[in-house]
């Protein structure tokens, strides 16, 4: 596992890999909306918690999986 200041340096340094490439079983819209509630930019990030946790329900419906 990385110590602290490499973990902080990666986090820093680059884009997260997608949680779907780390676990295939999460589902693609779930990995997507990870990757934007952890942009860089605060403007490409959501608005809210309520429009994160709306966007990661719609995710985990069987219509989109």
């Amino acid at each position: 596992a990385p110590s602290l200041p490499e973990l902080i340096g990666q986090m820093l340094q680059g884009t997260p890999r997608p949680a779907a490439a780390v676990n295939p079983a999460v589902p693609r819209p779930a990995s997507d909306a990870l990757l934007r509630a952890l942009r860089a930019d605060p403007e490409q990030r959501y608005g809210s918690a309520q429009e994160l946790a709306s966007e990661l329900l719609d995710a985990g419906s069987p219509s989109r999986s």
